[in-house]
Formats: C-alpha cells, structure tokens, sequence
C-alpha cells in the first residue's frame, strides 16, 4: 500500500539495493580492509567529495553537483525508496515565544534537538533496521549522514540526524 506521502513526493524505486557500506582504505582482492558502515561528513572534510560522489552515483547515477537534497532508505527487503523531494520537519528551541503560523527566522533558534521526515500529509516511513542515507545542503555547505549498519533505531534516529544541520547551520553562521 502507498502512503499518502509517497504519493505525493514519488520516491524512485530501486530493486535489490545492497550495500553494506563504503569503503575507507584500498582493499586488495582477497585482502582485509576496513569499510565505514555508519558516519556523519560535511563538505569541508576532505573525504566528501569521494564519499558523497560515490554514494550518490551508486544509488541515482548522478553527480554532487545536480543534487542539493536526498533521502534514501533501504528497506530490509533491499528495496531502495528515493526522495529527491522530502519533507523535513525539525524539533528546536527558541530564544523567544513564538505562536503557531509564525515566520522562524535563523536567530531565533537556540538548538535543533530532533530531524524528522514528515509534514501535514505524515511522516516517511522509517523502521527498525532500515538503512538510511540523507544529504542536505545549507548555503555552500553540505552534510551527508548514513547508517548501512542494518542495526538502526528508529527512537534514537531524530536525535542523531539533529546534529546535520545544527553543525552545518553553526558553520554557516560562523565567521572564520
């Protein structure tokens, strides 16, 4: 059964979608390595451009640089749901009141404490050891945050995914 939210923001489908992870060293044929199967990276770090490009060319075959936002999730049947188009909806505290219907403006928010994919139609569906890979962009800089681990919970997710854009707003705000 489709939901109402992938009726209206249509994922792409991708069948037979495994990955276990991404690779941080060069593995010879037969030899062991070590591959990142969970991580948050921003755009200044220098193995994002790698990281990101790869991730992205193998889940959409595009390049970073067509891309601003996506969600994937991989459900455990290793079918891939493709967002290119999400609602995100943040937890925050503010530096003052604000009523219902207000105009958020950036000075206004003292923390980010949880991200969710949800709006007035509802929420993405996200389970107990999906897999996950989200990018978002805030100006000139990204943040790429994945969970390949198949071990992920949903009750600690929202927290994890607050600190993307908490760090990629405070680097954006900061002057160096």
């Amino acid at each position: 059964m489709v939901n109402k939210i992938d009726e209206f923001y249509t994922p792409v489908i991708k069948e037979n979608t495994k990955i276990s992870g991404i690779t941080v060293e060069t593995i010879p044929n037969g030899q062991a390595g070590r591959i990142c199967t969970k991580s948050f990276i921003m755009s200044d770090s220098k193995d994002f451009n790698k990281f990101a490009t790869q991730l992205i060319r193998f889940f959409i075959g595009s390049q970073l640089s067509s891309i601003n936002r996506l969600l994937v999730l991989v459900k455990k049947d290793f079918t891939a749901k493709i967002y290119k188009d999400f609602p995100v909806s943040i937890k925050i505290k503010s530096k003052e009141s604000l009523k219902k219907g207000m105009v958020v403006m950036s000075n206004q928010i003292a923390d980010i404490s949880a991200v969710k994919f949800m709006d007035a139609l509802g929420e993405v569906d996200i389970a107990d050891g999906d897999q996950i890979l989200w990018l978002t962009r805030e100006n000139w800089r990204f943040g790429l945050y994945f969970d390949f681990s198949q071990t992920l919970k949903t009750e600690s997710l929202a927290k994890e995914l607050a600190w993307i854009p908490t760090l990629v707003f405070i680097l954006n705000t900061t002057r160096v």
